[in-house]
């Protein structure tokens, strides 16, 4: 049997969500005994917002939606820091790893001494707009010299293709980017294959209030701590469903995916000259495409959510219709929020339904409609669009979506019976 199926999209700009897309960590660094503590070194600081949206490894969006939500704090979650030298004490452009020398007493050279390098820190803060203090591993200082630097963090949750052992335990690997001609670029990547649950993000900190900026002589001199600044670099799409009318009573919702493209390389560290145009242009796609299922939060005993584990599969939703239901009011959430390929004009949407059929026989069937944007626009990196299905039994299904967003989107249509 041919089944007409129409998908309705909608959408309206609701708020800004950032945490994930500007987040603030500040780092305080433990201070030394002994020798160390007296030579003047500088400690290194540094601070990031409180979260609005954030995601943990493979467990879906992270805080809440817009500014005033009370999810908005991070639970843990753990982010990988870098601190990079970009110009050299004479004045040389480079990109390279920030150290500190620790003169040990007795030592005929001094020990040089990594500051954030790759670094895995969990993030935590107990209530909204509150700045987490984070540890890293060690004292921080920045170098005795005139050198100056930069800092950056990104979140890849599980989705690191590339990993190896390192004193923090088991990491992403950066990679040196290389343009076409087969030359270095001051860049580092970290590979990827996202499943729909990982949120991608990165941050650099921003180094324009001085020239100096960021070094020993910026921090004597109390330019302001440096804040970086978090993007959420996917598109993210939440999904409510609802029955159309009396012929969707007792159907069952069992899964809905998107097909996007998956893998890639994230840009996590570059150099002031070589820095990424937008956030579109932090993440080089491959060719790569997946089905990226929708999954849902787990909760506890108690009914809680489990906000630092991994996305389970969906329940299964059953509709129910009545006169008075309001399609409008009377949705049924579905799922955790699925996170895609940005910049699209057009997303397949595949949704699989389960209807029992006159006569006590079981009718399981996928509908598949298309997402696009009005004006031929594209979906942007860091905007949430909330997806209301409506099914229709076996005659047909109307998909709308209205946006909540991270950024302000548009109103959408989309009629998939074209």
């Amino acid at each position: 049997m041919s089944m007409k199926k129409m998908f309705f999209v909608s959408a309206l700009a609701v708020g800004l969500l950032s945490a994930c897309s500007n987040d603030d960590v500040a780092v305080a660094p433990s201070v030394p005994e002994g020798p160390v503590a007296e030579t003047g070194l500088v400690p290194v600081e540094l601070s990031m917002r409180s979260p609005m949206s954030i995601v943990t490894r493979g467990m879906g969006t992270v805080g809440g939606v817009g500014e005033g939500d009370a999810n908005n704090i991070w639970r843990g979650e753990t982010l990988y820091f870098n601190m990079y030298m970009k110009e050299t004490k004479s004045g040389t452009d480079t990109l390279g790893v920030s150290f500190w020398e620790n003169g040990i007493e007795g030592a005929n050279d001094p020990i040089r001494v990594a500051n954030f390098d790759n670094e895995p820190i969990a993030i935590t803060t107990s209530m909204v707009g509150e700045n987490a203090i984070v540890q890293g591993v060690g004292p921080k200082y920045y170098p005795a010299d005139a050198s100056r630097h930069d800092f950056f963090a990104y979140r890849i949750d599980d989705a690191a293709v590339e990993t190896a052992e390192t004193s923090f335990g088991l990491c992403p690997v950066l990679n040196t980017e290389y343009d076409e001609e087969g030359d270095s670029l001051a860049r580092k990547s970290v590979k990827f294959r996202i499943d729909g649950s990982q949120d991608l993000m990165v941050g650099r900190a921003n180094s324009d209030a001085t020239a100096d900026c960021f070094s020993a002589k910026s921090a004597r001199e109390g330019v302001p701590t440096p804040v970086i600044d978090m993007r959420h670099l996917l598109t993210r799409f939440s999904f409510e469903v609802v029955a159309g009318d009396e012929t969707a009573d007792g159907l069952e919702v069992q899964e809905i995916a998107v097909v996007s493209r998956c893998s890639g390389r994230m840009l996590v560290v570059w150099h002031p000259s070589q820095a990424p145009a937008s956030d579109l242009e932090k993440i080089i796609w491959d060719e790569t495409v997946d089905t990226l299922v929708l999954r849902q939060r787990p909760v506890n005993e108690e009914g809680a959510p489990e906000y630092l584990q991994k996305l389970v599969p969906m329940d299964a939703v059953t509709l129910t219709w009545n006169d008075e239901l309001d399609l409008a009011e009377d949705t049924i959430p579905v799922g955790e929020a699925l996170m895609v390929e940005p910049n699209k004009s057009a997303y397949e949407v595949r949704v699989r339904t389960k209807q029992i059929l006159d006569g006590g026989g079981t009718n399981i069937y996928w509908s598949a409609g298309t997402i696009r944007f009005a004006d031929e626009g594209n979906a942007m990196p860091g905007t949430s669009y909330k997806v209301l299905v409506k099914l229709y039994g076996l005659y047909g299904i109307e998909l709308e979506t209205s946006l909540t967003s991270w950024y302000e989107g548009e109103d959408i249509t989309v009629d998939t019976a074209e």
